[in-house]
């Protein structure tokens, strides 16, 4: 009777992770998070976590029963919980409890045709660095590999992260036809590469690895790749994760590494809305241009000559991410 139990408990559960990509994301992540504490010495307390978790799953619980009347388990609370977690730092507790509530109503409340855009999660950790930078920060060695080396820890990990993605990636194909790698993720990241070992003055493999860091193939892999927070064609997700590196590039010359990440992913965002309506509104100009594709070019026409523009007036600087501390700006 117990095997029988068992079986049947194994059988209802494989189908729930065969049939929901959420659940998929969810163990991803859940693993990322306790390979992070067990192994990588996660610089946030078990108290912060409790707190961060604790308020984005009960404020989504509450949303999803205003809605239907009835009690579901939500998912989408642990995209909030994670990258709260990995970017989000402060000795205050409400500091985390106000990021966790905020990143939750917005993605309830602040919708076009029904959905949410900004990406919240990261909308709402840029948005509290921002508002509280006096008691806020955000860290750029998140892995704590402060010896720089291509040791078995960090190639480890770094494999576990792509390996997971790739198998995420997969069921994003099978659930969305999205084809992420070819037309999203590897123009962001060979323009990341080209665009690293062109611009500064100087590389090697400790700048390398602190450019590529774990950090930044999370922040690739999981999530600018929300596929309810990108453009629908692929065109369109080409142009816009080309613009994703050009905008941070633009931006490491004025502010910290890792916020400019962010920056880049929230600026980016704000065109989703007229974007969309593009895509799902064919507009042609004398019959002849498409209206979002010349859209995106004379976007990136104008990222490409700003861009020149700094490299002109401030030329290579020595050090790509010369840029780093804790703070918005480094002094």
């Amino acid at each position: 009777m117990y095997k029988l139990f068992l079986i049947k408990m194994y059988k209802k559960i494989k189908k729930l992770i065969l049939s929901n990509i959420q659940i998929n994301q969810t163990v991803i992540l859940v693993m990322i998070i306790i390979i992070w504490v067990q192994f990588y010495w996660l610089n946030l307390s078990y108290l912060k976590l409790l707190i961060i978790f604790s308020t984005t799953i009960i404020t989504d619980i509450i949303f999803i029963r205003i809605k239907t009347w009835k009690f579901h388990f939500p998912f989408s609370w642990l995209n909030s919980w994670f990258w709260i977690s990995t970017f989000l730092r402060s000795d205050l507790l409400i500091i985390y409890l106000f990021a966790g509530l905020i990143s939750i109503l917005w993605k309830n409340l602040i919708r076009i045709n029904w959905r949410h855009f900004f990406n919240p999660s990261n909308m709402w950790v840029f948005v509290t660095l921002i508002l509280f930078q006096n008691y806020t920060w955000t860290e750029w060695l998140h892995w704590w590999n402060y010896i720089w080396e291509l040791n078995y820890k960090y190639i480890l990990i770094i494999s576990i992260i792509w390996f997971l993605w790739v198998f995420i990636n997969y069921r994003v194909y099978e659930f969305f036809k999205f084809k992420y790698f070819i037309d999203y993720l590897a123009p962001f990241f060979f323009l990341h590469l080209i665009l690293f070992l062109i611009i500064p003055n100087y590389v090697n493999v400790s700048t390398a690895m602190e450019y590529f860091s774990v950090t930044f193939f999370i922040f690739m892999f999981y999530m600018i790749s929300d596929p309810k927070t990108v453009p629908w064609k692929s065109l369109s997700r080409f142009f816009y994760a080309i613009n994703l590196v050009l905008i941070f590039y633009i931006l490491t010359f004025f502010i910290n590494y890792i916020y400019a990440l962010l920056w880049s992913l929230f600026i980016s965002t704000m065109q989703l809305p007229l974007i969309w309506y593009l895509e799902s509104n064919i507009i042609k100009i004398k019959n002849k241009y498409n209206l979002l594709n010349l859209y995106f070019y004379i976007i990136t026409i104008l990222l490409i000559i700003w861009l020149s523009t700094l490299l002109y007036i401030n030329w290579k600087p020595d050090f790509i991410i010369n840029n780093i501390c804790n703070n918005l700006i480094c002094k």
